[in-house]
């Protein structure tokens, strides 16, 4: 029996985040604004802006089978995400608790620049 209470993604800090997203696989996924992320992100992060309708559908055009990493500024938008994105079926996902505030308080690297 399944158990909806039951959490389908991992939440991680800041300095487990870099480790994982250092293995080489999986994508970066920066659920925040353009504007958000223009004004700083993680080294080789995609985005798909969760406050836009087609939010969805792009979801739905990322690979299943490679890990997703997900991160917004304090760690809600992209825990709802992730708990969208396992109801979809995607088994690797992998949340950045309190967000990109709490990675650049770690003094970790942080882009600057549009898409």
């Amino acid at each position: 029996m399944f158990n909806d209470f039951a959490q389908q993604f991992q939440d991680v800090d800041a300095v487990q985040f870099q480790k994982l997203m250092q293995s080489g696989e999986g994508i970066i996924l920066d659920v925040r604004t353009p504007e958000e992320f223009s004004a700083g992100h993680l080294e080789g992060a995609m985005l798909i802006d969760v406050t836009k309708p087609d939010c969805v559908s792009k979801i739905n055009l990322l690979p299943k089978d490679q890990p997703i990493y997900l991160y917004c500024r304090v760690g809600s938008r992209s825990s709802a995400t992730a708990d969208y994105m396992a109801k979809i079926g995607f088994p690797k996902l992998y949340n950045l608790q309190h967000g990109i505030v709490d990675w650049s308080q770690c003094g970790l690297p942080i882009e600057q620049g549009d898409l």
